[in-house]
């Protein structure tokens, strides 16, 4: 057969699964370079000594320079949970495309306050704030745009015939078009206030999947990958990585470990694995290389040995910083991309916006708990830092075992009914091999015969 990115467990034609929807996704989805870059990019600058010495912070104490570095990178997590917040109503009113366009434009100007900063911590500042609102509002819309193109819910049948590859008489093309016609008569004739809306946050089947996607998305910021991300440099000088130069050097590799996580996550975890299995082994697994980083900083102090002018690091040293690679590329492989995408789908169609903002500034406000209190926590707990974050990936890994449902090849539309049941019997029940959303409809049962009756001519 091959290897491909059609999903097993669905019904989708494997003519779904063309290059014209992963190149939609992809070319949304490179909003998310603009963040990548200014959360990287900040921890590498501030270890330069040329950062140093232009914005007066050679000379001060740690402590003082553990604050400046604290506002500096939680400035920007601040901007982004209000720019996912604002962002919502504008939305909904000019539509993805438009929003996506203004959050770039946003993002340029904080930017331009960045670079013109000249040695002025308060447009350091003011920029990373600005430049956040603009991530905020990308973080926002793009996951919910590339959900509702993804198979089975994008508009038009022109545009829909073109991304899925098949013609307009196939009978996934009807049936998909039908369930579309129906989503829009119902969000036109029953169109909800913006108090219908918060009101429904509150319902049976819509407050559980709230709690599922608000714990989610603070929790990912809790992985240890965030803090290594933000600070970097910092946290290899802890492992006694000294001068500037291997530092950053050091960082752009772990930058490289993070990108192959994605691409694991992308084409093989996502629809492979799934999401919920994902979520428990990434946990399972991540949580070994930071056990093993605060043991071996416990017990070797390798910044200490540097600062005394001790530079040899044996194999335990190495392997410590190859623990550092290991988690990003698990952590990125799982929790940062499966969290996404889980948000982006199990929310009710009608309010999908509202929650995905909320959910969205969730993960903002959890980033910028971490991005301000690490460089205490680095400078204070020392090693106790990485058994902290140890920690809290064994609970998380728990709790996704217990309350976080299997949502692979489940449609949009039928979310409704696996989220109607308490979501610790939902899981026993799919453990149990028991069918908690309702048999589809018989033209897509008639599809599924057609599908397979096709590929089978196909293969003679």
């Amino acid at each position: 057969m091959g290897w491909s990115t059609h999903a097993s467990g669905t019904l989708d034609p494997p003519e779904v699964r063309n290059w014209r929807i992963h190149l939609v996704a992809l070319v949304a989805s490179c909003s998310a370079l603009a963040m990548g870059y200014d959360t990287a990019v900040i921890g590498g600058t501030m270890a330069l000594d040329s950062f140093r010495r232009d914005f007066d912070l050679a000379g001060k104490s740690q402590s003082h320079r553990d604050t400046v570095q604290g506002n500096i990178v939680s400035t920007f997590q601040a901007g982004c949970f209000f720019g996912a917040l604002l962002t919502f109503p504008l939305a909904e009113k000019w539509g993805r495309r438009k929003t996506v366009m203004l959050a770039a434009l946003v993002f340029l100007i904080g930017g331009t306050l960045m670079t013109a900063a000249h040695g002025k911590l308060e447009m350091i500042i003011a920029g990373r704030a600005v430049a956040g609102l603009g991530i905020g509002a990308s973080s926002l819309v793009v996951p919910v745009y590339i959900a509702e193109t993804a198979p089975p819910s994008i508009r038009a049948e022109r545009i829909l015939c073109r991304l899925r590859g098949l013609d307009r008489d196939h009978e996934y093309v009807r049936r998909e078009m039908g369930e579309i016609r129906q989503q829009v008569e119902e969000r036109s004739t029953m169109r909800m206030s913006k108090k219908q809306q918060f009101k429904k946050l509150f319902q049976k089947g819509t407050r559980n999947r709230m709690g599922i996607g608000m714990a989610l998305m603070f929790l990912q910021s809790f992985t240890g990958v965030n803090i290594i991300t933000y600070y970097a440099p910092r946290i290899f000088e802890t492992l006694g990585v000294s001068g500037t130069s291997l530092r950053l050097f050091s960082t752009g590799f772990y930058g490289i470990a993070k990108t192959l996580g994605m691409i694991c996550f992308t084409f093989y975890v996502v629809e492979k694995v799934g999401r919920r299995k994902g979520l428990i082994w990434g946990a399972a697994l991540g949580c070994i290389p930071m056990w093993y980083i605060g043991g071996y900083v416990m017990r070797a102090d390798p910044a200490g040995a540097a600062a005394a002018g001790v530079v040899n690091r044996d194999a335990w040293g190495y392997l410590a910083m190859v623990c550092v690679y290991v988690n990003g590329f698990i952590i990125c492989a799982t929790w940062q991309g499966i969290t996404w995408t889980y948000c982006s789908e199990i929310f009710p169609l009608d309010i999908r916006m509202l929650c995905v903002a909320i959910t969205t500034a969730d993960t903002w406000l959890g980033s910028f708990i971490i991005a301000r209190s690490t460089p205490y926590m680095i400078s204070d707990l020392g090693y106790g830092a990485y058994f902290f974050f140890s920690a809290i990936l064994v609970c998380m890994g728990i709790w996704a075992f217990i309350f976080v449902p299997e949502t692979k090849g489940i449609t949009l539309e039928e979310m409704d009914a696996l989220f109607m049941k308490p979501m610790h019997k939902a899981v026993w029940a799919q453990l149990r091999g028991k069918e908690l959303v309702p048999e589809r409809t018989d033209s897509v049962s008639d599809e599924k015969k057609y599908i397979e009756s096709e590929q089978f001519e196909r293969k003679e």
